[in-house]
């Protein structure tokens, strides 16, 4: 998703097209942020889970 917004950002600086460039930025910004979000949950999924396994010990 953020590599089509930075494509979509390229492209509408490229051409002078104002609208393609905000929602190129946009949809780069949404990528990037869902992209940490994600990778946020996998390590911190990981680490909880390890703990319940210790304390059920």
């Amino acid at each position: 998703m953020a590599l089509a917004g930075a494509i979509a950002l390229g492209i509408g600086a490229a051409s002078d097209m104002g609208w393609l460039s905000i929602v190129g930025g946009v949809v780069l910004g949404v990528g990037i942020i869902a992209l940490s979000v994600l990778e946020h949950m996998k390590i911190d999924y990981d680490i909880y889970d390890r703990l319940e396994k210790i304390e059920k010990k």
